[in-house]
């Protein structure tokens, strides 16, 4: 199987070098535009890193489940070849049911670092302009750590935990990789969660993170003028990823349903024989709620009690790092009124319209408690993490300043 992705990937690098200088001559801004449709959805996959198998297995997954009534579906790619950036091409995705990736190249940029906003800016632009539509999807493919700045490593050994020749060969690998992934790394670049907000000139009917724990409180609320659902993991997601060839066509529905593509990750993942790959979690974030959450937080925070033993809250990273506790876990912590809790409670269930998870993640992790999305805990002033993390958007509405250093850690 290698073998022929390497042979396609060959091929596509010889086509996108002659596409290259064709489309260095040809693009202007007076390209004719296709006819609108219903929805154009937009693949951003910065691949230039070890997911690049992955991605072009997605592609393939893509087209299989791919019908042409649907839309417009979009693929910008930067990936590698023969372990050198190659040529960001752009897809536009069409039914194929072979091993070889079949679709159209629409057009190839020259080499570029595809984590940095103003490329990024530019790529969903670009991609905009050639194929409008009523309603716009993005997906986010890559590297990365929640809302974590460039140089965070949650977990950085423990990609390889399920490296092992029972479960490549499920997968479909026949040499090492990691086996789960987050967004925004092209080979040692990163792309910043604030400058990827920044970067976003529209807001989409859904933002979806085919990524390692960009489900998190922090990522969402920053994203939450961005789109009207963010559908996100707050745990590892496997690199294999979402399973395009059941959700495709959910991304297209009208109206658009977002539990069904959520459910379709999560349920596809319960559904495997092996105990190591049933391993996902999800959750759907309706965004205009999240100004009614911030309303009860910042009265929540400023009244809550100091919080002994962070350490029996929920992690939500196979390392135990600290880094990532479950915020509804958080919430049932918090010393103050029941009637606060459950309104609290009510309004918490109002964002997070849908959530779901495997039993445990990488056969290591058990979920006791799952609200959908995670929370950093600041415990203290010097953390290495505080002064960007007042930069957020969740830091500053709701409330969350109130509450720092009220947390004490028992040994």
């Amino acid at each position: 199987m290698l073998k022929q992705v390497h042979c396609n990937k060959v091929i596509i690098f010889l086509m996108t070098v002659v596409l290259f200088f064709f489309y260095s001559c040809k693009k202007n801004d007076n390209i004719t535009l296709s006819n609108t449709t219903k929805r154009t959805v937009i693949i951003y996959m910065a691949a230039n890193n070890n997911l690049d198998f992955f991605a072009y297995q997605n592609i393939n997954a893509m087209e299989r489940g791919w019908d042409s009534t649907m839309g417009n579906l979009i693929v910008y790619i930067a990936g590698t070849s023969n372990d050198n950036p190659a040529y960001p091409v752009v897809y536009k995705i069409q039914h194929d049911t072979t091993s070889q990736i079949n679709s159209t190249i629409q057009w190839v940029y020259p080499p570029q670092n595809s984590c940095s906003a103003s490329v990024f800016s530019t790529v969903i632009h670009d991609i905009e302009k050639r194929f409008p539509a009523d309603s716009y999807g993005l997906i986010l493919w890559s590297h990365g750590t929640g809302w974590y700045p460039p140089g965070t490593k949650i977990a950085s050994s423990s990609g390889f935990v399920l490296d092992t020749n029972a479960v490549r060969q499920k997968m479909g690998i026949v040499r090492p990789y990691p086996i789960f992934k987050s967004f925004g790394v092209d080979d040692t670049s990163e792309m910043d969660i604030i400058d990827l907000k920044n970067a976003l000139n529209q807001k989409f009917k859904f933002i979806i993170f085919d990524a390692c724990y960009m489900g998190s409180i922090e990522v969402a609320c920053e994203l939450k003028n961005k789109a009207e659902y963010i559908i996100s993991s707050p745990t590892e997601v496997l690199s294999y990823g979402f399973p395009y060839q059941i959700i495709t066509p959910y991304l297209f529905s009208q109206p658009f349903n977002p539990v069904k593509v959520a459910d379709g990750y999560v349920s596809f993942y319960q559904n495997q024989t092996s105990p190591v790959l049933q391993s996902a979690s999800v959750s759907v974030v309706n965004t205009s709620q999240f100004d009614n959450l911030a309303a009860v937080t910042r009265k929540i925070f400023s009244l809550a009690d100091t919080l002994h033993n962070i350490n029996s809250l929920q992690q939500l990273d196979v390392s135990n790092s600290g880094l990532l506790y479950d915020f509804g876990d958080l919430c049932k912590h918090l010393n103050i009124s029941d009637s606060m809790k459950n309104v609290l409670r009510q309004k918490l269930n109002n964002l997070i319209i849908y959530k779901n998870s495997t039993n445990q993640i990488l056969n290591k992790l058990t979920l006791n408690s799952f609200s959908g999305l995670s929370s950093y805990v600041l415990y203290k002033k010097d953390s290495i993490y505080y002064e960007y993390y007042k930069k957020l958007d969740w830091y500053k509405e709701s409330g969350y300043n109130n509450f720092l250093g009220k947390f004490v850690v028992t040994p």
